[in-house]
């Protein structure tokens, strides 16, 4: 199998949706050939790069990364020249099985690979790219950018063996697709799963951790991923100050990568004592260890088309580890799942109102069920668990192309 990714092993979203999913594919019998775009900081990282690199070949997963370069369209060029290199070297190399490409840009030096070897294509989309570039207000609808990118997904579909999505949403927006219709593309679904062996409750740790703190006796609430954008943060403040409001113990943990500032200018100045809450940056390795000291997360996003086509990593480590999520309405399937099996709870709107109603409804389910935390733990093991639902959904599609393995079969 080769696995073509534009995000970076070494990055938050590489270790946990990437790194996790061949891991465990692995243990089948499968063999993969990981080439990843890495981002500058991360390779300079000698320590992380050798970790990564010992991990993947105990694996048995060949890992090609390259240096992943940022900014303008010459920049992107250069990626796909390297791409397009890289490629040249494996068809001469290897022969595949499959191509898994993960979401849109790697199509660019994957189908010719897939044309030269005559191989199949798995077409993992994650999102609507072009829509969430107009959502972000990175490109216009219909400007050539958008052309470009919606062309490309095009040519994604009528190539591919399978599509794969993260929610129902998206599959049936994609069903009514003219070359899907036509072809009768297979179309999977597959929301992003957690190692529900790294992210789980940890009693100890989590004394550990509160006590730190100084909250052994706080309700904490946590925000953990990314700031800004369609992360929204001044509905993060307006939840906590309604929290606050209903439960005076309430604490605020924000975990993030991103720039706080506005945050932080969010806090002070709605007068929130700065003892109430803490922001921190931690690694992939360190989250695990890290979310355990909370009660009630926070997966606010703001409610657009692409996100449909959506599914928060946060929401499966969070259920993971116990803990129930207070989120937006439209995000992929996650509203309905949240619902369906009692572990959280979905905002009716943005307003001030709105968060103040969601708080509310979140904390009288933490008092309502006294064994909420198992069962949001028994749910993501259920459901979101990549080494049992995650290994099954792709061994599904694996088998859907005739590419398990003798020990994968029996």
């Amino acid at each position: 199998m080769l696995y073509l990714s534009y995000n970076g092993a070494l990055e938050p979203l590489g270790v946990n949706q990437i790194i996790i999913y061949l891991l465990v594919l692995s243990q089948t019998g499968l063999r993969y050939t990981l080439v990843t775009f890495e981002k500058s900081a991360d390779l300079n990282d000698p320590a992380r790069v050798a970790a990564m690199r010992q991990l993947l070949a105990a694996h048995q997963i060949q890992w090609l990364p390259l240096r992943y370069y940022r900014g303008s369209l010459w920049a992107v060029l250069r990626n796909i020249a390297q791409g397009v290199r890289m490629m040249l070297r494996l068809a001469w190399r290897e022969r595949f099985a499959a191509i898994h490409v993960r979401s849109y840009l790697p199509l660019l030096f994957g189908l010719p690979l897939q044309l030269l070897q005559r191989t199949r294509l798995i077409f993992d989309l994650r999102g609507f790219w072009a829509d969430e570039r107009v959502d972000w207000q990175r490109c216009r609808r219909n400007s050539l950018q958008y052309r470009i990118i919606k062309g490309l997904e095009w040519l994604g579909l009528a190539r591919a063996n399978v599509a794969v999505v993260l929610s129902s949403k998206a599959r049936s927006h994609l069903q009514k697709i003219a070359i899907v219709q036509k072809r009768q593309l297979p179309i999977a679904v597959v929301p992003c799963f957690v190692d529900a062996t790294r992210f789980r409750p940890k009693p100890a740790e989590r004394a550990q951790r509160r006590r730190a703190y100084g909250w052994e006796d706080n309700v904490v609430l946590v925000h953990s991923g990314s700031l800004g954008g369609l992360h929204l943060v001044d509905e993060i403040v307006a939840c906590f100050q309604a929290g606050q409001r209903l439960e005076p113990r309430l604490r605020l943990l924000v975990l993030t990568p991103s720039d706080p500032q506005r945050l932080i200018d969010k806090l002070q100045a709605s007068a929130i004592d700065p003892s109430s809450w803490r922001i921190e940056h931690v690694t992939p390795e360190q989250m695990p260890d890290v979310l355990v000291c909370a009660d009630l997360g926070l997966a606010l996003i703001k409610p657009t088309f692409s996100k449909i086509a959506s599914w928060p990593t946060k929401l499966g480590e969070y259920l993971a580890t116990g803990i129930p999520v207070l989120t937006t309405p439209n995000i992929g399937d996650t509203a309905e799942f949240l619902q369906q099996h009692e572990v959280g709870v979905v905002l009716a709107d943005l307003t001030a109102a709105g968060c103040a109603a969601g708080m509310q409804a979140l904390l009288e389910l933490t008092r309502r069920r006294a064994d909420l935390v198992q069962h949001c733990r028994e749910t993501a093991l259920r459901h979101l668990d990549v080494n049992s639902a995650g290994q099954a959904q792709y061994l599904t599609i694996y088998n859907h192309l005739q590419l398990a393995t003798k020990e994968t079969s029996s």
